[in-house]
């Protein structure tokens, strides 16, 4: 039987289940982590990259995937939902940001990854009073990215949760300000640092002040932001707004003070015009008696305007007007029912968090069972709607989460986990995931995510080649193909005279594929490569030097 059978059945089911949603799922039932990721039957995921893995301009993916953030095409809520920029922070040493230019394809349903390259820190790079390991005595120019934000008008912050002051005596500033502890900008087309004088100096955003920063967010019209402070002892409540907006460069900054009823505050203005004051954001904050809530690791505004934050030393979220009124408890440290299961548990340690289209506030536990849970929009503290959707891998907590403008897709990332787990599963892509590396993935519901055949009538092509580099060949190449089929496939190498001087076994997974083979013991000249799999083949030349 032909394929188009099957894609046929599978389009008509998509069909019937188009009203469904992302957040249309039975929540699982909440268990001890194991080697694998459980998430709702309805849902599939898909690897994108793992901490490790080699990126496409030959750097490497840093450790601690956190920040997940997906800039589409376009920016904003109306730009495209099948192509953008995702932008992976690493959140241990020496920290960065990975991006992966990367399209949907419709055919495979499938995530092909078009790009792939690290973001150029080096103009911030200062001396260290101690050596850090892979780092030294030099800071690679950021250090523990950790979550960040994506702004309304295309761009994407990634911040700093390191404020450790370096002593001037090493040489340390930067045009006069700590070197760590910032907001940095970046455009993820071109991967680069947003130079706010256009001055050819980048800047970090030093009008929002130094701090252990975690998250930042931001209001539709590019106007305000928000974040935290991930301290325990400092843990405020900040908001900047813009002189000009969608311009990070300047504004007002402000610190939530909570009234005596503590059931409101105000917003008091802090000093943030001079290099002395934005580099003692968190000492003004102190003087002025602001309310400490206990590592504030994430803000976002609700579909309600809210503001929402997770204070995870607290084991709490709360909620407030953005003029600072009517504050409240969202979520409390306490034992919550769990949602279609017969289990009910302690809330705590919430650390990122993120809306749907629907409502539905997803939050990351950071330490227990790392759960990802899920509050439901008709969750009050007085009639809780608290669920579990999804259950890490061993060792693992979620971090990060964005979704497509169309809420179909979901991109989140998962570190820490275990190194001895050893049990893989399948993925959407049908690629064996093994989960002891730090990964980054995509969930969608099954109907927008996962192999679903092709049509093998005539100009089925089980490969389409994209290049093999480098060309002239010295010890090693990569062929990067686009995959129709999954499965193992040979790849040989035969010489002028057609005689086989080499081959290897590879698993392909649709979509696009970088196969690596060691020529070292290849002698120079002109070689023939040839790719073969039950369904096709494919061929192209290359020099060995």
């Amino acid at each position: 039987m032909k394929r188009t059978v099957l894609v046929t059945i599978l389009a008509i089911s998509a069909s019937l289940a188009g009203a469904q949603t992302i957040g249309d799922f039975t929540c699982v039932d909440p268990s001890n982590q194991d080697d694998n990721l459980h998430i709702p039957s309805t849902h599939s995921f898909q690897l994108v990259s793992q901490s490790g893995d080699q990126l496409m301009d030959g750097s490497e993916m840093g450790p601690g995937n956190d920040f997940t953030g997906f800039v589409p095409l376009g920016g904003g809520s109306t730009g495209s939902s099948t192509e953008g920029h995702l932008c992976v922070n690493s959140e241990w040493l020496p920290g960065g940001v990975s991006i992966f230019h990367m399209e949907y394809n419709a055919n495979t349903k499938l995530w092909d990854i078009l790009s792939s390259g690290n973001v150029d820190f080096s103009m911030f790079e200062s001396s260290l009073p101690f050596p850090l390991p892979n780092v030294g005595n030099k800071t690679p120019g950021t250090l523990i990215n950790c979550s960040g934000g994506i702004t309304p008008w295309g761009t994407v912050v990634t911040c700093e949760e390191n404020d450790q002051e370096i002593p001037d005596v090493f040489g340390a500033d930067i045009y006069g300000y700590q070197p760590l502890g910032w907001n940095i900008e970046i455009d993820p087309v071109t991967k680069s640092v947003v130079d706010y004088g256009n001055d050819g100096n980048k800047d970090k955003a030093w009008a929002m002040g130094r701090m252990k920063h975690e998250n930042v967010c931001f209001t539709s019209d590019s106007a305000i932001s928000y974040y935290g402070d991930d301290n325990s002892s400092t843990g405020f409540l900040f908001k900047f707004v813009m002189d000009q907006k969608a311009d990070l460069s300047s504004g007002d900054l402000y610190v939530y003070k909570l009234n005596q009823t503590l059931d409101g505050g105000d917003w008091i203005q802090l000093g943030n015009t001079t290099v002395a004051e934005r580099n003692s954001t968190v000492d003004q904050a102190t003087n002025v008696d602001a309310t400490v809530f206990d590592r504030v690791e994430d803000v976002e505004i609700g579909p309600d305007d809210k503001v929402y934050f997770a204070a995870t030393g607290a084991d709490r979220i709360y909620r407030v007007n953005q003029d600072g009124t009517d504050f409240e408890i969202y979520v409390d440290n306490t034992i919550y029912p769990i949602l279609d299961t017969d289990t009910s548990m302690v809330f705590d340690s919430p650390d990122n968090l993120c809306f749907d289209g629907d409502g539905n506030l997803f939050c990351m536990q950071d330490g227990g069972n790392g759960y990802l849970w899920v509050i439901r929009p008709d969750h009050s503290p007085t009639n809780p709607k608290l669920g579990v959707f999804a259950n890490t891998p061993k060792g693992c907590e979620s971090t990060g989460m964005t979704f497509t403008p169309d809420y179909k897709f979901m991109f989140v990332s998962f570190q820490h986990p275990d190194n001895s787990n050893s049990n893989s599963q399948a993925d959407a892509a049908d690629k064996n995931v093994l989960f002891n590396r730090d990964a980054t993935v995509i969930i969608a519901r099954n109907e927008n995510l996962g192999i679903v055949g092709v049509d093998e009538t005539d100009g089925f092509n089980a490969f389409t080649f994209d290049r093999l580099f480098p060309n002239p060949v010295e010890t090693s190449f990569v062929l990067r193909v686009k995959s129709n089929i999954f499965g193992s496939a040979i790849m040989e190498v035969y010489d002028a005279a057609g005689k086989l001087v080499k081959s290897a076994q590879y698993n392909l997974h649709y979509g696009f594929n970088e196969l690596q083979m060691n020529t070292a013991t290849i002698a120079a000249g002109q070689y023939l490569l040839k790719l073969t799999h039950e369904k096709g083949e494919m061929t192209t030349k290359f020099e060995k030097k």
